[in-house]
């Protein structure tokens, strides 16, 4: 053994020691707290973050969706006149004695009509169905029986809806009863 290691210690260097061990131990303590709290903090941001961006890509998609609806809503309804002459077409050439003519407009107005109802469009339901307002525009109205309150009769226009949005109304002729046979009855009920 040497000498250093044989003489007793000083008292006041050891508690020295202990005592900066024990603040050098709570300065990481606090240290280790603080980058705790800094990583929780910038987890936190993380996430926040990403979610703020998974809103903004679904909310960029959606807009994009809109805006390619409202497109192909604007050129359905430039098409429509010309699915109204098709079909015009084919009730003026019914009789026609050149049915091969007749045939090949029949496949063009089809083949159109089947390419229009898969991307969307949809017929507004026509004559005997009930008139609704909202997607019907009456432009003649008929007496009926009881039966056929504001049916609609026949149709001069048909309308239609693309993507659960009307795009145009349908012209229709609708039946009601008289006056008279509607206050007839109103007055039974009392």
């Amino acid at each position: 053994m040497t000498n250093e290691e044989m003489q007793p210690k000083d008292p006041d260097v050891e508690l020295d020691e202990t005592e900066e061990a024990e603040e050098a131990q709570e300065s990481l303590s606090q240290e280790v707290e603080t980058l705790r709290a800094k990583v929780a903090e910038l987890t936190d941001a993380y996430v926040r973050l990403r979610a703020d961006f998974d809103n903004y890509r679904r909310r960029t998609r959606q807009e994009m969706e809109t805006i390619g609806d409202e497109a192909n809503s604007k050129l359905i309804e430039k098409l429509l006149p010309v699915i109204d002459d098709l079909e015009r077409a084919l009730l003026a050439g019914a009789d026609s004695p050149d049915q091969g003519l007749y045939s090949g407009v029949e496949l063009v107005q089809r083949k159109l009509t089947d390419i229009l109802f898969q991307e969307g469009l949809q017929p507004v339901p026509g004559v005997g169905s009930p008139f609704d307002p909202n997607v019907h525009e009456a432009i003649a109205c008929e007496n009926a029986d009881a039966d056929g309150i504001d049916i609609v009769v026949d149709e001069l226009r048909r309308g239609y809806v693309f993507k659960d949005r009307l795009i145009r109304s349908s012209m229709v002729k609708t039946a009601k009863r008289p006056v008279e046979e509607i206050q007839a009855d109103e007055g039974d009920d009392d």
